[in-house]
């Protein structure tokens, strides 16, 4: 087996390890993981204490094809889960990922009365949709109300042909 630290230390053994399953993860091994990690371009993202996630990068936009390494407390890797998505062929690329596309639009949320945006975020992503690798524009919309209630709004974008986007299907 080859195993791993957090701090990307890597070493090779014999024992072959499967993880356990989560709810719409593809269960995974740990070697496939430490292998893969070692090519390709992939963004290490959210971190906690005990756990990384690894997304797979193209022109240095995230896609939906990441892993979720969880630690021990002495860094050594426990578990391994994927996304369940693939990407092994970076596509062709057009010029939609640099273009100046932004709805900068909130949906109307049910009995909100929201009148003060407090935060825009925005990222540019690849979504795998089956066969088809689609560059999305995700936008995070932080809105406030009069009583001093938070919501956040996401709305996300085809930049092929500006179709919205459930943002349910790209998680």
């Amino acid at each position: 087996m080859i195993s791993g630290k957090k701090d990307g230390t890597i070493s090779v053994g014999k024992q072959f390890v499967r993880t356990g399953s989560s709810v719409g993860v593809t269960v995974i091994v740990k070697d496939e993981f430490l292998q893969r990690i070692q090519t390709g371009n992939w963004t290490q993202v959210f971190d906690s204490n005990d756990q990384i996630r690894y997304y797979k990068t193209i022109n240095d936009c995230l896609t939906n094809d990441f892993y979720e390494v969880d630690f021990d407390s002495n860094q050594e890797i426990v578990s391994v889960t994927h996304s369940g998505t693939y990407i092994n062929d970076e596509p062709i690329l057009s010029d939609v990922m640099s273009s100046t596309i932004s709805n900068n639009k909130c949906t109307q949320l049910d009995n909100v009365d929201s009148d003060e945006l407090i935060k825009y975020e925005s990222h540019r992503v690849y979504v795998s949709f089956g066969t088809e690798i689609v560059p999305v524009l995700i936008e995070y919309n932080t809105l406030g109300d009069s009583s001093g209630r938070v919501y956040l709004d996401t709305v996300c974008t085809n930049l092929n042909d500006g179709t919205l986007i459930d943002y349910e299907d790209i998680c």
